[in-house]
């Protein structure tokens, strides 16, 4: 085992052949979904989970003593511990661990990254994250690594609706961010955690050729995603541009959960992406 031990909660959307075989520790969101509570877990991130749910699901963050007893558990392992979260302009992760880190002041080392993004983005952080540790990587060492390959992570999408986006407060009701009457749907971006619109100038056409317009903009990537439900009715146009325009450039299909969902809605269609750094 390695002498850091990586955390992160499962809005990461890490497998279980992954997480297992990294020995990241995952702190599991719960969801409430036609009128349900089930933990958030790898097996609700399938396109049969939206075919069947009536209902926006709603996410439940961990708590400040889930996180708090996560890390009395790794600190009997080890003394450092770097746990990777989502972007705190979207869910509460990173208020409830830094709540959780004040218990372990001169017991354990705590370091705490926001990741300034969510869902598979995050979830490759945090594999590098577990990777160098491997390695035997220290902890400030793997907080450099992972904060410079922040700066090099991208995550533009649509929504056919913003209903969710709206309701969070994290997107303004203007038609810069929600499109116009004349059918002009704006690419969105998260940056810095924050979700802006691309300027319109610099991207014309539909939404789906400026994503791959989007994707042709960088040079060398270390990992590129297409990112929905597995059901946007685009998905295959995505499939077939990419394959015509970046042929050189391979890519995952991402299939997002339900809290994910519960923040930008389940009619995402988007696309991921790590530059390679030269």
């Amino acid at each position: 085992m390695s002498n850091v031990r990586i955390v992160t909660d499962s809005t990461a959307e890490l497998s279980q052949d992954v997480i297992e075989a990294l020995e990241i520790t995952v702190i599991p969101w719960q969801v409430q979904v036609d009128g349900e509570t089930v933990p958030d877990t790898p097996d609700l991130r399938t396109p049969e989970f939206y075919r069947h749910i009536s209902t926006p699901p709603t996410g439940i963050p961990p708590t400040a003593a889930q996180f708090a007893e996560t890390f009395g558990r790794c600190a009997r392992s080890s003394g450092q511990i770097v746990a990777i979260l989502p972007t705190a302009r979207i869910a509460r992760s990173m208020q409830l661990a830094r709540q959780a880190r004040g218990e372990f002041v001169g017991r354990c080392q705590i370091h705490l990254i926001d990741s300034r993004f969510i869902s598979c983005a995050l979830g490759a952080l945090v594999v590098e994250a577990a990777r160098a540790a491997r390695a035997e990587t220290g902890a400030a060492e793997i907080v450099r690594y992972i904060n410079g390959l922040i700066a090099r992570t991208y995550f533009a999408f649509f929504p056919e609706s913003p209903a969710q986006l709206l309701h969070h407060g994290l997107v303004q009701d203007s038609p810069e961010v929600l499109g116009t009457p004349s059918g002009y749907k704006p690419l969105l971006l998260m940056e810095e955690g924050e979700i802006a619109p691309l300027p319109r100038s610099r991207r014309r056409g539909d939404p789906i050729e400026r994503m791959i317009e989007f994707v042709g903009e960088f040079g060398p990537l270390e990992h590129l995603w297409t990112v929905s439900t597995g059901l946007h009715p685009g998905l295959e146009l995505l499939h077939t541009l990419l394959a015509e325009e970046h042929p050189d450039r391979t890519y995952e299909d991402h299939i997002y959960g339900p809290v994910v969902a519960s923040y930008l809605g389940s009619s995402l269609l988007g696309v991921a992406a790590i530059e390679t750094l030269l």
